[in-house]
């Protein structure tokens, strides 16, 4: 439970305006003064079950060390953070986590120095107390304690009133997206200022549970809408818009994180289930007949290669883009740390490879430690290469798809549908086909437990159904 009363004052003693005490419970108070103006004083009184303390740090630079901060309370959290003031270390008591005391009679350089720090800690004290008030004692971390402390000092950085597609770079750059997904939230960006050139504009600080409904619909039926011509485009599926909706609230729990918003309107806002039809992938005959296809477009030769090496390796294609010679080990193998789950779940993935992978590798073998593994293209014109790959190799098998927005199952050509995920999917079906054990397929492939992904991929096909069925046959036996 918190608390807060306030002292009106000037600066003369004795002459009190405004006072307003009520009774409190005799818990630790901290006394923040935050100068209003040179006649007046406010000073907050707040009766709060936390602690601020102020330390020194043992490493001086240019004669001064950095003051540090402890804020903490008795059960729920206990954070560290630097407090960006620099003192002497000779004007710091360590015993009584204080400045020294420099009551004199007399004015000097110290005690005007002192002064002047201990009303930089005082206001400090009192901005992190003031935003601790208002999160209700939740999500107090180290990054939170570090980001308020950030916008103490930098106040111009951050405002609740600023839009919240101007926090897209910031996500972007803090969360070290990589090209394919930063676009993604380039995009949600765009959505987002277009709603706001046809709405209302949709503030960092202030989302609320009718903006997430009004952003969602609108996303649905009008993102693709130009704010002057106002051309009518096809509904987005309802996969498309939960993804975009998904993006949504990892910005708004971005902005919660840094302090810029108290809580996430996505507490009460549910994202509707996504339907996935069953998912598509090569057989291991088809996956052979693309590699033995030969193209005369040596650029057709190079993705196709691509392409096959990451059937047998299985890993995402952001992974595989990011590989150099260092990823492959002298005991035949290639490792590396997804980098989707790599502050989630950063195990090291290893794959032993194959005698064709091999091939493939040695064929591209990097002129330098650092350079890619394979001469990729940019990712976009991958997926379309990919497509040209199969149609030509003959891989035009029919496959019923789920379509999100009518709900019903169309058949496609396998080729139309290739994509680079293609590759990790094939590796993934193909390997729990064979020993239809999925602890070593996820081993393979990375996926954590409980993946819905996962589950998709390890569906028993007809071919399995088949051999069990045959197992139990009297007349076979």
């Amino acid at each position: 439970m918190r608390f807060a009363y306030y002292e009106l004052q000037p600066n003369v003693a004795g002459q009190t305006q405004c006072h307003n005490q009520p009774p409190l419970p005799s818990v630790s108070e901290f006394r923040c003064i935050a100068r209003m103006d040179v006649h007046w004083q406010w000073q907050f009184h707040v009766e709060i079950m936390a602690n601020l303390i102020f330390d020194i740090s043992n490493k001086v630079t240019n004669g001064k060390s950095q003051l540090l901060i402890r804020f903490y309370d008795s059960t729920h959290f206990d954070v560290r953070a630097k407090s960006r003031i620099f003192i002497k270390p000779e004007l710091w008591d360590k015993s009584a986590r204080a400045l020294k005391s420099t009551k004199s009679r007399f004015v000097s350089a110290q005690t005007v120095e002192c002064a002047e720090i201990q009303s930089k800690m005082d206001n400090l004290r009192a901005h992190i107390l003031n935003r601790y008030m208002e999160t209700d004692g939740v999500g107090i971390t180290t990054e939170w304690l570090t980001t308020v402390i950030h916008h103490y000092h930098n106040p111009h950085t951050y405002d609740v009133n600023t839009p919240l597609y101007e926090y897209i770079e910031k996500y972007i750059e803090a969360k070290h997206l990589l090209h394919g997904t930063a676009k993604q939230y380039r995009v949600l960006g765009n959505h987002l200022r277009l709603f706001s050139q046809l709405h209302y504009t949709i503030f960092a600080g202030r989302v609320e549970l009718n903006d997430l409904k009004a952003f969602e619909h609108f996303i649905r039926h009008e993102a693709g809408k130009h704010p002057k011509k106002g051309a009518k485009v096809a509904e987005l599926a309802q996969n498309t818009v939960n993804s975009k909706m998904r993006s949504m609230r990892a910005l708004c729990n971005y902005c919660v994180s840094i302090g810029v918003a108290q809580s996430n309107p996505f507490d009460k806002f549910q994202i509707k289930q996504s339907i996935y039809g069953t998912p598509v992938w090569l057989t291991i005959e088809e996956r052979d007949k693309i590699y033995h296809t030969h193209f005369d477009n040596p650029s057709l030769e190079r993705q196709k290669d691509i392409f096959i090496f990451q059937c047998y390796v299985g890993c995402r294609v952001s992974d595989l883009m990011q590989m150099t010679a260092a990823n492959i080990t002298d005991d035949g193998f290639v490792q590396y740390i997804q980098h989707k789950l790599r502050t989630t779940n950063p195990t090291t993935v290893r794959v032993p490879l194959t005698d064709t992978a091999l091939e493939i590798l040695e064929r591209y073998k990097p002129k330098r430690k650092g350079d890619p593994l394979l001469p990729f293209i940019s990712p976009q014109k991958y997926n379309v290469t990919i497509k040209k790959v199969l149609e030509e190799a003959g891989i035009t098998r029919e496959v019923l798809v789920h379509n999100p927005k009518t709900l019903t199952n169309e058949p496609k050509r396998v080729c139309d549908i290739a994509a680079s995920h293609l590759a990790r999917r094939t590796f993934t079906a193909n390997i729990f086909k064979l020993t239809k054990s999925e602890r070593i397929t996820s081993a393979l492939t990375g996926h954590v437990n409980g993946s819905r992904a996962f589950s998709r991929y390890t569906d028993i096909d007809d071919d399995m159904k088949i051999s069990v069925i045959a197992a139990i046959d009297m007349k076979k036996q």
